[in-house]
Order: C-alpha cells, then structure tokens, then sequence
C-alpha cells in the first residue's frame, strides 16, 4: 500500500492540489495493484500501478508519448536511452562490473553530501529502480521519482534484469524533475545522480528541486562532465541520429562543463562544496540562502 508520507506530500501535478485521495481497485497482499489517485481540485485522476503513481506533466504521457514539440526531442532521447540501456546491461559479466563501479561511486558521493544525522526525507530524482536508496541511513524517508515507472521501459513493462534494485522497501514515483509532484518543502535532502543531462529542461528542475526542499535543506548533485565545448541545448536530430547503436554520451539531452555546470546551480542554490571524481562533478549545495553572494 502507497506509504502514509508519499501521500503527505504528494500534490497534483497540474493543479497542485492536495491531499490526493487513493482510491484502490486491485489489492495484491500490501500492494495496491491498481488503482487511481484523484484530485478534489481540478478532478484529474492518476493511474497507480504497482504502488507506483503516474503523476507525469499533461504534456507527456506514462508512455512517453509527447504531446507537444516542447517535449518531442527529450522523448527521442528517451527512447536512445533505452535503446543504449538494454544493451549496457545485456552481459552479465559486464553488468557485473557496472555494478560495481557504480556502487563504488555512488557511495563516494553519498559520503561527500553529508546527510543529516538522524531522521530525514530525501527525494531521489531520477532515481530508477530506487537502488540509492540502500546506501542510506534506515530511518531515512526515501521517495525516488523517474519518467520510468520504477526504472522499467513502457513498452515491455520491465527494466534489464541485471539493473540493480533496492534491497529495503521505497516509495517510488513517475513523473518528471520539471514538474515535481509534491508540496513545497516537503524534503530534508534531494539527490539526482546522474539525471539533469538527461532532463528536458534543466533549469526548470533546480527550480523545482529548490522548491520542495526545506529552507536551509540539502541537494546533492552527481553528473558526468563534458571535456569539450557542451551541446548548450537539446539534441534535435536525435531521431535520425540512431541508425547505429547509439552510446551512452549520445543519449543525453544536455552536456555541461564543470564552470559551466558550477553557474547553473549557483543560480539556484548556494555551493558548499564541490569536487571533480572520475569526470564527475560533486556538489552539495544548501536551499534558503542568498545565492547572489555566490
């Protein structure tokens, strides 16, 4: 059953109504199989699939499927991703690796944010399957958000078998970073490992991020650095990019270099710290400071 604090702060999408209301159709155990949650503001309801809401912007569907040119262009990337993932994660002894190494650097990063002692709620944006979430403290309050339904492909349903999944319960949630559906300072930490080259606006989800933070809350943020001059901007030609099996760096929407990436989170929020790990930027940033001093 959907956990008492992912509905607590869980809004409408397009309105920003609250609460929303559960409303169960097919119980399978704890596990609302499916069901709807509904809005009392604007009357939208939202499908819950598997404990996992969909509760995707009016312009992109939980297919995917664009409504709009404003989100075509991320949808081809999407689908690249896709395309790239199912491969990246086909061998085993590969995948092995990747685990790995992944693991390896993810729990680097985890030690650089410097969550807080004792209880606290962290979003996880970008999360896929949620597998963060056990490299963090067991009272934690953990919620993951992707445009994937629990990191699976809305096509087939599932996600590579040789992903790595969550060994703890979480609370899992399809949307987007540019529109988040929760309340305003609804969590103590947001994490995004590597998600906002992947997002379709980048600015609009630092806003959002900001948004639903507690003053003074935590974000953490883990992305690959471009070495050369960044793409600045959507890949437009993506659809016909892919007639060979694209590579992971071709599947992103965006590219940014570590000044480059430094001054869009400064806009946003104030920099405690960052590092540079194996191509990667660290950052942890504090929200409800004067980010003009920066």
């Amino acid at each position: 059953m959907l956990a008492e604090e992912l509905l607590a702060v869980l809004v409408c999408p397009v309105c920003g109504g609250a609460p929303l209301r559960l409303d169960v159709e097919q119980a399978r155990g704890d596990v609302v199989a499916r069901g709807s949650l509904g809005c009392s503001d604007c009357k939208r309801w939202y499908r819950v699939v598997d404990d996992i809401p969909s509760l995707m912007p009016e312009q992109v569907a939980s297919s995917l499927r664009a409504a709009d040119a404003h989100w075509e262009s991320w949808r081809a990337a999407m689908d690249a991703f896709l395309q790239w993932r199912d491969s990246a994660w086909s061998d085993p002894e590969a995948a092995r690796s990747r685990r790995e190494t992944a693991a390896a650097m993810h729990s680097r990063f985890i030690e650089f944010c410097e969550l807080p002692a004792g209880m606290f709620t962290c979003l996880d944006v970008g999360a896929g399957t949620g597998h963060v979430a056990d490299l963090l403290p067991d009272d934690c309050t953990y919620i993951g958000i992707d445009p994937l339904r629990g990191g699976r492909a809305p096509d087939t349903g599932q996600a590579p078998e040789q992903m790595p999944r969550p060994s703890r319960p979480v609370s899992l949630v399809q949307g987007v970073g540019e529109v988040l559906p929760f309340a305003d300072g609804s969590f103590d930490v947001v994490l995004m490992l590597g998600a906002l080259d992947h997002c379709n606006d980048p600015e609009q989800v630092l806003a959002e991020t900001r948004r639903v933070l507690t003053p003074g809350g935590r974000f953490g943020l883990l992305l690959g650095l471009a070495e050369e001059k960044p793409r600045g901007g959507l890949l437009r030609t993506l659809a016909g990019a892919f007639s060979a099996e694209p590579k992971a760096r071709d599947t992103h929407t965006f590219s940014f270099t570590a000044a480059q990436l430094h001054e869009l989170v400064g806009r946003h929020f104030t920099i405690e710290a960052a590092i540079e790990d194996s191509g990667r930027a660290f950052i942890r940033t504090v929200a409800g400071s004067d980010v003009s001093e920066q």
